[in-house]
């Protein structure tokens, strides 16, 4: 018999209706509508004769004014109740993982109507569907229990989230004492999965020393996720029959200032204790998603704090155009002002370091070659082949600076 499921590590709740037709219709109620952490993934299972059979997602319902919980940040309630919609970019990134196997593919066969705001594909087989590539918590602890047993690695729990769950930092030393440590962090927003992936890919990719000799000098400190609550649970967190998922009534990239949020003041914790036992760091990479670009890829962004001069601004663009002339991810040019009035972890870390600081955002949905200098839709891959570029890029940009 087909049967349709959210119970499973990358879930998301759904009302899953069987029509008339033998078509499944979904309608995602754990994430709000105008939200950047909008996903949706589900498991179809039957027998082989019970295929194919088409499966239609479909936008939230929207969120009014009363529906906002009372204390939610201004921000977070305007973008519960924004308008916005992301089902028209839906067949660029849709995927799709076989019963039984190990990697995700790219659906091609999805049809859009952004007037109904659904989105639907034609199923041969049973699987996973997603409308992007998650990262799961099995993968998190894959990659946690695999760090501790790397001759390479130092894991270290630097505290525990609202949820009691363990926030972990992994440290890999470079081959010169001299050189400066990068810190990379992700998954401050639920959702935002190709963080993790990132920095799954550069840690193992640093650990098993197959990158250049440039970044194999500097050491490198990763935080998987920050909001690791929002990893384990998601928008599969189950609160009640219409759970709002992990949605924080707070941003905690507008949290660095004060640090109220316990998983940021672990962060900032480490970061302020490793300084005062003598380290020193040379950038930091702040990894997020995006879905609100419909014809282009994520940004740098270049960071702007309160006390920047000029000598900060121009060392933050060049780094930006370096990796620009070295990796595809997004297209030349898109650097921004970062305004948060300091509030943000790259204003904060640069206040705190001098070093470099950027907010590097994803697409969902679009990968930018350099080769042909055109987007096209991303690929499950495509993360992986970026951390094979970015890790060389960033050994580079400091042996060439000789900082």
């Amino acid at each position: 018999m087909l049967e349709v499921d959210y119970l499973f590590d990358g879930g998301t709740p759904c009302d899953v209706e069987r029509r008339r037709d033998g078509s499944i219709f979904c309608r995602p109620f754990s994430t709000v509508s105008g939200t950047q952490h909008f996903a949706c993934g589900v498991r179809v299972s039957g027998d082989a004769d019970e295929f194919p059979v088409k499966l239609t997602v479909a936008w939230p319902r929207r969120w009014r004014g009363e529906d906002v919980p009372v204390g939610f940040e201004p921000e977070i309630a305007r973008r519960m109740t924004a308008p916005d919609s992301f089902v028209r970019v839906l067949h660029r990134c849709c995927v799709f993982l076989p019963r039984g196997g190990e990697r995700w593919e790219r659906l091609i066969n999805v049809g859009v109507d952004e007037g109904s705001e659904t989105a639907s594909v034609v199923l041969s087989g049973p699987g996973v569907v997603a409308t992007q590539r998650p990262y799961t918590w099995a993968e998190h602890r894959s990659l946690i229990g695999w760090a501790r047993e790397q001759p390479a690695c130092v894991v270290d729990e630097i505290g525990r989230s609202r949820e009691g769950l363990p926030i972990h930092a992994v440290t890999i030393a470079g081959s010169d004492a001299r050189a400066p440590t990068v810190w990379v962090q992700a998954y401050q927003h639920v959702t935002e999965y190709t963080g993790p992936i990132v920095i799954d890919a550069m840690a193992r990719r640093l650990a098993a020393r197959e990158a250049s000799e440039a970044a194999s000098r500097l050491t490198w400190q990763f935080v998987p996720a920050v909001d690791i609550g929002g990893l384990r649970y998601g928008v599969g967190y189950h609160v009640g029959p219409r759970s709002s998922a992990c949605v924080r009534d707070r941003n905690p990239n507008r949290d660095w200032h004060e640090g109220t949020w316990p998983e940021v003041a672990a962060v900032r914790s480490f970061i302020e204790a490793e300084l005062e036992a003598g380290r020193r760091y040379g950038l930091a990479l702040d990894l997020h998603n995006g879905w609100d670009r419909a014809h282009t890829s994520g940004a740098c962004y270049t960071v702007h704090p309160d006390s920047a001069g000029v000598d900060y601004v121009n060392r933050q663009r060049s780094f930006v155009d370096w990796m620009y002339d070295h990796t595809d991810h997004t297209e030349p040019g898109q650097y921004w002002q970062h305004d948060t009035a300091g509030r943000s972890f790259t204003s904060y870390f640069a206040q705190l370091t001098g070093a470099l600081a950027h907010t590097v955002e994803f697409s969902r949905h679009l990968w930018w070659e350099r080769a042909s200098r055109s987007y096209r839709p991303i690929e499950p891959t495509d993360p992986e082949r970026f951390v094979a570029q970015a890790v060389d890029a960033i050994g580079g940009y400091f042996d060439r600076s000789h900082v």
